[in-house]
Formats: C-alpha cells, sequence, structure tokens
C-alpha cells in the first residue's frame, strides 16, 4: 500500500508563494491535508488536494500549532504516513514519535530526482526571496544533496 502524504500549512503556503504548487503533484500525485490545515492555509485547494474530513484531536502536543497536532494525530493513528513539514519544533516531535516525514527541501530533491525539475538552486533562492530564509548552511547542504555543489 502506498504511503499517504499529508502536507502542513507552511509548506502549502511556500510552494504557493512560489509558484510552485504544482510540484507537490509531480512528486506524489494525491496529496492530503487535514481541516485545520485547510482552514490555516485559507485559500482554495486544487482537486489533486485532498481534505481529509475525520476529526483528528490532538491536545496532548501544546508545543505545535493546529495544524501540526491534527498531522501528528493522522500519523499517530495510520502509520502507512508521510508528513511534509518543514516547522522545527515539529520535526523534533515527529523524530521523538519515529514518524515519516520530509520537509519543503525534501520535495525538491525529489523532484529533481525523478527528473521535474533539472536543479533545485533557482527554487532554493525563490524560497530566500520570500519570507521563509533558508541558512547558508542549509542552502548548501540541500545543494550537496542535490548533487549540485
Amino acid at each position: 500500500m502506498q504511503q499517504k502524504v499529508y502536507v502542513d500549512t507552511s509548506v502549502l503556503i511556500l510552494f504557493s508563494n512560489i509558484n510552485e504548487l504544482p510540484l507537490l503533484k509531480m512528486v506524489y500525485g494525491i496529496v492530503y491535508i487535514t481541516i485545520p490545515i485547510s482552514k490555516e492555509f485559507g485559500r482554495t485547494v486544487p482537486s489533486w488536494i485532498i481534505v481529509d474530513e475525520e476529526n483528528y484531536y490532538n491536545n496532548h502536543l501544546p508545543i505545535i500549532g493546529n495544524g501540526e497536532a491534527s498531522l501528528f494525530s493522522v500519523a499517530l493513528i495510520n502509520k502507512n504516513v508521510l508528513l511534509i513539514l518543514d516547522d522545527y519544533k515539529a520535526r523534533k516531535l515527529a523524530v521523538l514519535y519515529k514518524l515519516n516525514f520530509s520537509g519543503t527541501i525534501g520535495v525538491l530533491i525529489a523532484a529533481k530526482k525523478l527528473g521535474y525539475i533539472k536543479t533545485i538552486k533557482p527554487l532554493l533562492e525563490k524560497i530566500n526571496n520570500t519570507n521563509f530564509r533558508l541558512s547558508p548552511e542549509i542552502f548548501n547542504k540541500a545543494l550537496l544533496i542535490a548533487g549540485e555543489e
């Protein structure tokens, strides 16, 4: 059974802001979001993004936002889930809970490996032109992993 891929709000916003939301579809096909993420995103989602209508409650994770908490509920209930999230606290918690996750840079690297993009560097530069900043270390490490350094 193929993994269901759930995407966090910040990832949706970032890909939308750099006009690369379709990369998520190219890499994963159908992606899922929860109701809290849909509300946080506040925009119409493309038809290939499915809003999971289940009510996921997660009051025991107060250090992360409602969207991330709903993703953790999904992942803890359904083991065959990949979370796409960038929030530092959420990623640390995902490691603690041994959840399968990636982030924006992971999506870009996967898109390159699958042949959907030739290079990640221009997209990393587009990201740095938003309010989302990549440290020089992260920027260079991403290029190295993608074989561009």
